[in-house]
Protein backbone atom coordinates (compact mmCIF):
# COMPACT_ATOMS: atom_id res chain seq x y z
CA UNK A 1 0.00 0.00 0.00
CA UNK A 2 2.85 2.15 0.73
CA UNK A 3 4.18 1.63 -2.51
CA UNK A 4 1.07 2.81 -4.23
CA UNK A 5 0.89 5.79 -2.15
CA UNK A 6 4.52 6.93 -3.52
CA UNK A 7 3.54 6.20 -7.16
CA UNK A 8 0.74 8.76 -6.43
CA UNK A 9 3.01 10.87 -4.40
CA UNK A 10 5.71 11.17 -6.99
CA UNK A 11 3.48 11.50 -9.71
CA UNK A 12 1.82 14.98 -8.35
CA UNK A 13 5.46 15.87 -7.73
CA UNK A 14 6.07 15.43 -11.17
CA UNK A 15 3.17 16.97 -12.30
CA UNK A 16 3.37 19.98 -10.06
CA UNK A 17 0.60 19.44 -7.79
CA UNK A 18 1.20 18.59 -4.05
CA UNK A 19 -1.41 15.61 -2.41
CA UNK A 20 -1.10 17.38 1.12
CA UNK A 21 -1.26 14.76 4.09
CA UNK A 22 -3.28 16.94 6.32
CA UNK A 23 -6.05 16.17 3.41
CA UNK A 24 -5.29 12.91 3.21
CA UNK A 25 -6.91 9.83 5.63
CA UNK A 26 -6.62 5.94 5.61
CA UNK A 27 -9.66 3.86 6.34
CA UNK A 28 -8.39 0.31 7.04
CA UNK A 29 -11.64 -2.22 6.16
CA UNK A 30 -11.98 -5.81 8.08
CA UNK A 31 -10.09 -7.26 10.73
CA UNK A 32 -9.77 -4.18 13.64
CA UNK A 33 -6.88 -5.75 14.98
CA UNK A 34 -4.47 -4.70 12.41
CA UNK A 35 -6.38 -1.16 11.53
CA UNK A 36 -3.70 0.97 12.46
CA UNK A 37 -1.17 1.02 9.62
CA UNK A 38 2.10 3.27 9.50
CA UNK A 39 0.94 4.88 5.80
CA UNK A 40 3.30 7.65 5.07
CA UNK A 41 2.92 10.55 1.76
CA UNK A 42 6.21 11.51 1.22
CA UNK A 43 7.72 11.84 4.67
CA UNK A 44 4.44 12.73 6.75
CA UNK A 45 2.38 9.90 8.16
CA UNK A 46 -1.34 10.04 7.36
CA UNK A 47 -4.19 9.10 9.54
CA UNK A 48 -6.22 6.92 10.40
CA UNK A 49 -9.62 7.06 10.58
CA UNK A 50 -12.87 5.16 10.97
CA UNK A 51 -14.85 7.60 8.53
CA UNK A 52 -14.26 9.96 5.74
CA UNK A 53 -15.65 12.27 2.96
CA UNK A 54 -14.68 11.72 -0.69
CA UNK A 55 -16.19 13.91 -3.32
CA UNK A 56 -19.44 14.30 -0.87
CA UNK A 57 -19.58 10.28 -0.81
CA UNK A 58 -19.34 8.99 3.10
CA UNK A 59 -17.22 6.24 4.00
CA UNK A 60 -17.03 4.56 6.90
CA UNK A 61 -14.98 1.28 8.55
CA UNK A 62 -18.77 0.51 10.61
CA UNK A 63 -20.70 1.38 7.35
CA UNK A 64 -22.05 3.95 9.74
CA UNK A 65 -23.86 7.16 7.76
CA UNK A 66 -25.92 8.38 10.17
CA UNK A 67 -24.25 11.69 10.55
CA UNK A 68 -24.15 11.94 6.83
CA UNK A 69 -28.19 11.58 6.43
CA UNK A 70 -28.61 13.86 9.44
CA UNK A 71 -26.70 16.59 7.56
CA UNK A 72 -28.01 16.17 4.40
CA UNK A 73 -31.39 16.54 5.88
CA UNK A 74 -30.55 19.55 7.22
CA UNK A 75 -29.26 21.24 4.27
CA UNK A 76 -32.34 19.86 2.03
CA UNK A 77 -34.82 21.37 4.90
CA UNK A 78 -32.75 24.57 4.84
CA UNK A 79 -32.23 25.05 1.25
CA UNK A 80 -36.21 24.63 0.53
CA UNK A 81 -37.29 27.18 3.42
CA UNK A 82 -35.10 29.47 1.67
CA UNK A 83 -37.27 28.92 -1.18
CA UNK A 84 -40.26 29.48 0.38
CA UNK A 85 -40.03 33.15 -0.12
CA UNK A 86 -40.40 33.34 -3.69
CA UNK A 87 -43.78 34.99 -4.61
CA UNK A 88 -44.74 36.18 -1.50
CA UNK A 89 -45.80 39.73 -3.07
CA UNK A 90 -48.06 37.06 -5.12
CA UNK A 91 -49.55 35.24 -2.68
CA UNK A 92 -47.00 32.32 -2.28
CA UNK A 93 -45.48 29.31 -4.37
CA UNK A 94 -48.42 27.20 -5.39
CA UNK A 95 -47.62 23.76 -4.64
CA UNK A 96 -47.11 22.27 -7.82
CA UNK A 97 -44.17 24.98 -8.30
CA UNK A 98 -42.64 24.17 -4.56
CA UNK A 99 -42.71 20.41 -5.26
CA UNK A 100 -40.52 21.10 -8.60
CA UNK A 101 -38.42 23.52 -7.16
CA UNK A 102 -37.97 20.58 -3.97
CA UNK A 103 -37.36 17.99 -6.54
CA UNK A 104 -34.64 20.62 -8.54
CA UNK A 105 -32.64 21.38 -5.31
CA UNK A 106 -33.82 19.72 -2.10
CA UNK A 107 -33.63 16.62 -3.53
CA UNK A 108 -30.03 16.23 -5.07
CA UNK A 109 -28.70 17.51 -1.91
CA UNK A 110 -30.15 14.98 0.27
CA UNK A 111 -29.73 12.06 -1.79
CA UNK A 112 -25.99 12.96 -3.09
CA UNK A 113 -24.43 9.54 -3.77
CA UNK A 114 -27.72 7.91 -2.98
CA UNK A 115 -26.89 5.24 -5.87
CA UNK A 116 -23.81 4.15 -4.13
CA UNK A 117 -24.50 4.74 -0.29
CA UNK A 118 -25.55 1.84 1.97
CA UNK A 119 -28.62 3.27 4.16
CA UNK A 120 -30.15 1.50 6.90
CA UNK A 121 -33.61 1.67 7.54
CA UNK A 122 -33.53 4.27 10.10
CA UNK A 123 -31.33 6.55 8.07
CA UNK A 124 -34.22 6.06 5.51
CA UNK A 125 -36.90 6.78 7.48
CA UNK A 126 -34.99 10.06 8.58
CA UNK A 127 -34.88 11.38 4.95
CA UNK A 128 -38.70 10.02 5.13
CA UNK A 129 -39.55 12.13 7.90
CA UNK A 130 -37.71 15.37 6.64
CA UNK A 131 -39.14 15.04 2.78
CA UNK A 132 -42.80 15.06 4.66
CA UNK A 133 -42.23 17.97 6.92
CA UNK A 134 -40.85 19.84 3.54
CA UNK A 135 -44.09 18.52 1.58
CA UNK A 136 -47.14 19.64 4.32
CA UNK A 137 -45.38 23.22 4.38
CA UNK A 138 -45.69 23.09 0.34
CA UNK A 139 -49.00 22.18 0.61
CA UNK A 140 -50.03 24.46 3.69
CA UNK A 141 -51.04 21.47 5.58
CA UNK A 142 -50.69 21.34 9.60
CA UNK A 143 -47.96 19.57 11.65
CA UNK A 144 -50.20 16.51 12.66
CA UNK A 145 -51.37 15.50 9.62
CA UNK A 146 -51.22 12.03 8.31
CA UNK A 147 -47.93 10.82 6.35
CA UNK A 148 -49.88 9.76 3.23
CA UNK A 149 -51.79 13.10 2.89
CA UNK A 150 -48.60 15.12 3.29
CA UNK A 151 -47.18 13.67 0.10
CA UNK A 152 -49.72 11.58 -1.95
CA UNK A 153 -51.66 14.74 -3.40
CA UNK A 154 -48.64 16.01 -4.45
CA UNK A 155 -47.21 13.05 -6.41
CA UNK A 156 -43.70 13.24 -4.96
CA UNK A 157 -41.86 9.96 -4.56
CA UNK A 158 -40.94 7.88 -1.55
CA UNK A 159 -37.57 8.96 -0.62
CA UNK A 160 -36.54 4.72 -0.35
CA UNK A 161 -38.21 4.43 -3.99
CA UNK A 162 -36.39 7.58 -5.15
CA UNK A 163 -33.16 5.66 -4.43
CA UNK A 164 -34.77 2.30 -5.92
CA UNK A 165 -35.25 4.51 -9.28
CA UNK A 166 -31.39 6.22 -8.97
CA UNK A 167 -29.83 2.89 -9.20
CA UNK A 168 -31.78 1.30 -11.48
CA UNK A 169 -30.75 4.10 -13.89
CA UNK A 170 -26.85 4.30 -12.74
CA UNK A 171 -27.43 0.19 -13.23
CA UNK A 172 -28.75 0.73 -17.09
CA UNK A 173 -26.18 3.13 -17.53
CA UNK A 174 -22.80 1.19 -16.82
CA UNK A 175 -24.46 -1.47 -18.90
CA UNK A 176 -24.75 0.59 -21.98
CA UNK A 177 -20.86 1.27 -21.50
CA UNK A 178 -18.12 -0.19 -24.11
CA UNK A 179 -16.98 -3.51 -23.79
CA UNK A 180 -13.75 -1.66 -22.91
CA UNK A 181 -14.34 0.33 -20.21
CA UNK A 182 -13.32 -0.41 -16.68
CA UNK A 183 -17.08 0.02 -14.77
CA UNK A 184 -18.33 -2.07 -17.28
CA UNK A 185 -16.01 -4.88 -16.98
CA UNK A 186 -15.99 -4.50 -13.12
CA UNK A 187 -19.74 -4.75 -13.48
CA UNK A 188 -19.80 -7.97 -15.69
CA UNK A 189 -17.05 -10.11 -13.19
CA UNK A 190 -19.51 -9.19 -10.06
CA UNK A 191 -22.78 -9.82 -12.03
CA UNK A 192 -21.43 -13.10 -12.80
CA UNK A 193 -20.25 -13.74 -9.04
CA UNK A 194 -23.88 -12.76 -8.20
CA UNK A 195 -25.73 -14.40 -10.34
CA UNK A 196 -24.11 -17.78 -10.14
CA UNK A 197 -23.90 -17.26 -6.08
CA UNK A 198 -20.96 -17.68 -5.46
CA UNK A 199 -20.89 -13.98 -2.80
CA UNK A 200 -24.61 -14.68 -1.82
CA UNK A 201 -24.26 -11.87 0.92
CA UNK A 202 -21.69 -9.83 -0.50
CA UNK A 203 -22.60 -6.46 0.09
CA UNK A 204 -21.60 -3.58 -2.62
CA UNK A 205 -23.14 -1.07 -4.74
CA UNK A 206 -23.26 -3.23 -7.96
CA UNK A 207 -25.08 -5.71 -5.18
CA UNK A 208 -27.59 -3.38 -4.36
CA UNK A 209 -28.38 -2.72 -7.42
CA UNK A 210 -29.01 -6.09 -8.24
CA UNK A 211 -31.23 -6.16 -5.69
CA UNK A 212 -33.60 -3.64 -7.39
CA UNK A 213 -33.34 -5.23 -10.52
CA UNK A 214 -34.63 -8.23 -8.26
CA UNK A 215 -37.34 -6.58 -6.22
CA UNK A 216 -38.78 -5.10 -9.88
CA UNK A 217 -38.49 -8.52 -11.46
CA UNK A 218 -36.50 -7.15 -14.19
CA UNK A 219 -33.50 -10.14 -14.10
CA UNK A 220 -34.49 -11.35 -17.35
CA UNK A 221 -34.79 -8.32 -19.43
CA UNK A 222 -31.14 -7.15 -18.11
CA UNK A 223 -29.92 -10.95 -19.13
CA UNK A 224 -31.69 -10.40 -22.44
CA UNK A 225 -29.82 -7.28 -22.58
CA UNK A 226 -26.67 -9.10 -21.54
CA UNK A 227 -26.96 -11.70 -24.09
CA UNK A 228 -27.74 -10.47 -27.54
CA UNK A 229 -25.81 -6.94 -26.74
CA UNK A 230 -29.26 -4.90 -27.74
CA UNK A 231 -29.85 -2.59 -25.11
CA UNK A 232 -33.60 -0.11 -25.17
CA UNK A 233 -33.30 3.45 -25.39
CA UNK A 234 -32.63 5.62 -21.99
CA UNK A 235 -35.97 6.85 -22.37
CA UNK A 236 -37.67 3.61 -22.84
CA UNK A 237 -35.75 2.26 -20.08
CA UNK A 238 -37.27 5.43 -17.84
CA UNK A 239 -40.45 4.66 -18.85
CA UNK A 240 -40.27 0.94 -17.93
CA UNK A 241 -38.51 1.40 -14.11
CA UNK A 242 -41.81 4.26 -14.00
CA UNK A 243 -44.15 1.94 -14.51
CA UNK A 244 -43.24 -0.81 -12.22
CA UNK A 245 -41.49 1.87 -9.48
CA UNK A 246 -45.38 4.09 -9.70
CA UNK A 247 -47.34 0.81 -9.65
CA UNK A 248 -45.59 -0.38 -6.23
CA UNK A 249 -45.77 3.39 -4.91
CA UNK A 250 -49.70 2.98 -5.94
CA UNK A 251 -49.84 -0.18 -3.85
CA UNK A 252 -48.02 0.95 -1.00
CA UNK A 253 -50.25 4.33 -0.73
CA UNK A 254 -53.68 2.23 -0.86
CA UNK A 255 -52.36 0.02 2.27
CA UNK A 256 -51.01 2.58 4.15
CA UNK A 257 -54.26 5.72 3.71
CA UNK A 258 -56.64 2.56 4.15
CA UNK A 259 -55.41 2.53 7.94
CA UNK A 260 -56.82 6.07 8.82
CA UNK A 261 -60.00 7.21 9.61
CA UNK A 262 -61.92 9.61 7.33
CA UNK A 263 -59.04 9.39 3.97
CA UNK A 264 -61.77 8.44 1.68
CA UNK A 265 -62.18 11.78 0.03
CA UNK A 266 -57.79 12.02 -0.37
CA UNK A 267 -57.67 8.35 -1.62
CA UNK A 268 -60.37 8.98 -4.27
CA UNK A 269 -58.72 12.42 -5.69
CA UNK A 270 -55.33 11.15 -5.76
CA UNK A 271 -53.71 9.19 -8.57
CA UNK A 272 -53.32 5.84 -6.78
CA UNK A 273 -55.53 4.04 -8.99
CA UNK A 274 -54.52 0.54 -9.79
CA UNK A 275 -55.46 1.34 -13.61
CA UNK A 276 -52.58 4.30 -13.55
CA UNK A 277 -49.40 3.81 -14.95
CA UNK A 278 -46.33 5.75 -14.87
CA UNK A 279 -44.95 7.60 -11.89
CA UNK A 280 -48.21 9.87 -9.53
CA UNK A 281 -49.22 12.81 -10.60
CA UNK A 282 -50.86 15.59 -8.43
CA UNK A 283 -54.36 16.17 -7.92
CA UNK A 284 -56.79 18.21 -10.36
CA UNK A 285 -56.79 20.60 -6.96
CA UNK A 286 -53.31 21.56 -7.23
CA UNK A 287 -53.36 20.87 -10.85
CA UNK A 288 -55.85 23.96 -11.13
CA UNK A 289 -53.94 26.03 -8.40
CA UNK A 290 -50.91 26.10 -10.93
CA UNK A 291 -52.76 27.02 -13.71
CA UNK A 292 -54.92 29.72 -11.44
CA UNK A 293 -52.47 30.71 -9.11
CA UNK A 294 -55.15 33.24 -8.04
CA UNK A 295 -57.52 30.36 -7.26
CA UNK A 296 -54.70 28.80 -4.46
CA UNK A 297 -56.86 29.90 -1.44
CA UNK A 298 -60.21 28.13 -2.58
CA UNK A 299 -57.75 24.84 -4.17
CA UNK A 300 -55.75 24.94 -0.62
CA UNK A 301 -59.26 25.15 1.45
CA UNK A 302 -60.65 21.78 -0.29
CA UNK A 303 -57.67 20.07 -0.08
CA UNK A 304 -57.77 20.51 3.71
CA UNK A 305 -60.93 19.21 4.01
CA UNK A 306 -60.04 16.22 1.58
CA UNK A 307 -57.30 15.70 3.59
CA UNK A 308 -59.05 15.88 7.13
CA UNK A 309 -57.06 18.75 7.95
CA UNK A 310 -60.19 21.05 8.48
CA UNK A 311 -61.71 22.10 11.90
CA UNK A 312 -65.36 20.59 12.11
CA UNK A 313 -65.92 19.28 14.98
CA UNK A 314 -66.06 15.32 13.67
CA UNK A 315 -62.91 14.98 15.30
CA UNK A 316 -64.15 15.57 18.89
CA UNK A 317 -65.71 13.13 21.20
CA UNK A 318 -69.08 12.72 22.85
CA UNK A 319 -71.94 15.24 22.39
CA UNK A 320 -68.83 17.76 20.96
CA UNK A 321 -69.07 16.40 17.69
CA UNK A 322 -72.71 17.55 17.21
CA UNK A 323 -72.98 20.25 14.76
CA UNK A 324 -73.85 23.51 16.82
CA UNK A 325 -74.87 25.44 14.03
CA UNK A 326 -78.12 24.25 13.02
CA UNK A 327 -80.93 22.01 14.64
CA UNK A 328 -80.39 18.56 12.77
CA UNK A 329 -78.48 17.51 15.65
CA UNK A 330 -75.77 15.26 13.65
CA UNK A 331 -72.19 15.16 13.68
CA UNK A 332 -70.08 17.51 11.80
CA UNK A 333 -68.79 15.69 9.22
CA UNK A 334 -68.12 16.75 5.84
CA UNK A 335 -71.00 15.49 4.24
CA UNK A 336 -73.11 17.28 7.05
CA UNK A 337 -71.43 20.25 6.32
CA UNK A 338 -71.30 19.72 2.27
CA UNK A 339 -75.26 18.80 1.97
CA UNK A 340 -77.15 19.24 4.84
CA UNK A 341 -76.32 21.99 7.65
CA UNK A 342 -79.14 24.28 7.54
CA UNK A 343 -76.62 27.22 8.31
CA UNK A 344 -75.82 26.74 4.57
CA UNK A 345 -78.81 26.61 2.72
CA UNK A 346 -78.18 29.54 0.19
CA UNK A 347 -74.54 27.81 -0.67
CA UNK A 348 -76.16 24.39 -1.25
CA UNK A 349 -78.57 25.76 -3.58
CA UNK A 350 -75.59 26.95 -5.82
CA UNK A 351 -73.98 23.76 -5.10
CA UNK A 352 -76.93 21.65 -6.38
CA UNK A 353 -77.14 24.09 -9.68
CA UNK A 354 -73.60 22.51 -10.53
CA UNK A 355 -73.57 18.82 -9.54
CA UNK A 356 -77.27 18.55 -10.87
CA UNK A 357 -75.10 17.75 -14.08
CA UNK A 358 -73.39 14.95 -12.76
CA UNK A 359 -75.36 13.65 -9.89
CA UNK A 360 -77.10 10.97 -12.33
CA UNK A 361 -73.93 9.06 -12.69
CA UNK A 362 -71.86 10.09 -9.41
CA UNK A 363 -72.44 11.16 -5.78
CA UNK A 364 -72.66 14.47 -4.88
CA UNK A 365 -69.19 14.33 -2.61
CA UNK A 366 -67.70 12.90 -5.70
CA UNK A 367 -68.47 15.67 -7.76
CA UNK A 368 -67.35 18.50 -5.34
CA UNK A 369 -64.53 16.79 -4.95
CA UNK A 370 -63.21 16.40 -8.59
CA UNK A 371 -62.66 12.58 -7.98
CA UNK A 372 -60.45 10.67 -10.53
CA UNK A 373 -63.70 8.80 -12.08
CA UNK A 374 -65.78 11.82 -12.57
CA UNK A 375 -64.47 14.44 -15.45
CA UNK A 376 -65.65 17.54 -13.35
CA UNK A 377 -65.49 20.43 -15.78
CA UNK A 378 -62.60 22.85 -14.91
CA UNK A 379 -64.98 25.93 -14.85
CA UNK A 380 -67.37 24.03 -12.50
CA UNK A 381 -64.09 23.59 -10.32
CA UNK A 382 -63.60 26.89 -9.52
CA UNK A 383 -67.18 27.97 -9.39
CA UNK A 384 -67.13 24.76 -6.44
CA UNK A 385 -64.22 25.82 -4.70
CA UNK A 386 -65.18 29.55 -4.42
CA UNK A 387 -68.28 28.42 -3.15
CA UNK A 388 -67.09 25.73 -0.39
CA UNK A 389 -64.47 28.93 0.64
CA UNK A 390 -67.04 30.92 1.46
CA UNK A 391 -68.82 28.55 3.26
CA UNK A 392 -65.87 27.68 4.90
CA UNK A 393 -65.14 31.88 6.09
CA UNK A 394 -68.96 31.86 7.09
CA UNK A 395 -68.67 29.29 9.43
CA UNK A 396 -65.75 30.53 11.07
CA UNK A 397 -67.79 34.01 11.73
CA UNK A 398 -70.85 32.00 12.82
CA UNK A 399 -68.05 29.82 15.43
CA UNK A 400 -66.75 32.53 17.08
CA UNK A 401 -69.92 34.53 17.41
CA UNK A 402 -71.25 31.04 19.19
CA UNK A 403 -68.62 30.81 21.04
CA UNK A 404 -68.47 34.47 22.09
CA UNK A 405 -72.52 34.02 23.14
CA UNK A 406 -71.54 30.85 25.21
CA UNK A 407 -68.59 31.15 26.20
CA UNK A 408 -67.28 27.44 25.56
CA UNK A 409 -66.04 25.78 22.44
Amino acid sequence: MNTLIDMAFMHSNRWRYILHPDKCVALTYGDTSNSKFNFKLGEENIKNVTSALHVGIPLSTSGNVKDHVARASSNGKRKMYSLFGLGSKSGGLTPIVSAKLYNSFSIPTMLYGDQIIDYKRGEIEQLEVTQRQICRRIQFLPKNSSNPTSIMPLGIMPIQMKIMYDRLLMFFGILCLPMNNIYKQLMMLRLTQIVTSSLPSWNSPISRMWQCVQRFNLEEAVIEMLTSAIFPTKPAWKLKIRDLIGCEIRRDFRTTSSMYNRHEICQNICDISETSAGLMKPTAWWTLSRLKPELLLPCKNIMRLATDCHDLRVKNSGINCICVLCDLFEIETIDHFLNSCNAYSDEHAKLTLITRKYINAYSRTSVLFAFNEVNVDREDMIEISKIILSMTNKRSRMMRAYVGNTGCS
